[in-house]
């Protein structure tokens, strides 16, 4: 009578075994699943896209094309932490086109000189429009502009044609908006900044901070 027992009870743990085991791959699987408001899957999005920019333009730097580009080269071969985004044809010497979907929101970014626009590769959609960050002081707006600028220049080899809105939307959407582009030339710039009732101007690329305005 006990030994009809055995099977029966070693039947039972397993099955008990088993279950625990589904259980705790189905709560991984559950744990791992991430459902996102629609402003914040617009915010993972935009930060998926913006992260992988400077790794595709490292690319062409190195490469003089966007042909051959692939997420695994950029991966390998300048920033392993691009994620959450998609290389989408035509790759060539002038231009790319990669964007990020999460949920139900898709940005993408068509070539080196396009604003980060809403939708996927291939269809016109209305530019990104960054919150407007908070201000400090018009020294630290400043200071904080300067890498987009010269992220600019570097894609462009000129000054020319850079403003605020391009600043924001391309390379660095915590520029402050109290700063302003007064002038920008193929070889020098100078932008400012007044908070506070107190004016501080730059002027670019070597003569630096200055007390006033351009």
């Amino acid at each position: 009578m006990r030994w009809n027992l055995v099977p029966l009870l070693a039947a039972f743990l397993l099955l008990t075994g088993c279950h625990e085991l589904w259980g705790g791959s189905s709560s991984t699987q559950s744990s791992a699943t991430v459902t996102y408001s629609p402003a914040g899957a617009a915010s993972v999005a935009l930060t998926n896209l913006r992260a992988s920019i400077p790794a595709v333009e490292a690319w062409y730097a190195d490469h003089g094309t966007y042909a051959g580009l692939t997420l695994e080269g950029l991966r390998q071969e300048y920033d392993a932490g691009v994620k959450g985004v998609r290389l989408v044809r035509p790759l060539n010497r002038k231009t790319y086109c990669v964007e990020s979907t999460v949920g139900e929101i898709t940005y993408h970014k068509q070539g080196p000189g396009s604003d980060i626009l809403l939708g996927r590769c291939g269809r016109k959609g209305n530019p990104v429009t960054p919150p407007p960050p908070l201000s400090h002081d018009s020294q630290s707006t400043l200071r904080t502009a300067v890498p987009a600028i010269e992220a600019w220049y570097a894609d462009h080899g000129t000054y020319a044609g850079m403003t605020l809105n391009k600043l924001r939307t391309q390379y660095d959407y915590g520029i402050s908006l109290d700063l302003k582009i007064v002038r920008a030339t193929k070889k020098a710039y100078c932008a400012e900044s007044t908070i506070a009732g107190e004016t501080w101007s730059y002027v670019g690329p070597t003569r630096g901070l200055a007390a006033g305005p351009c």
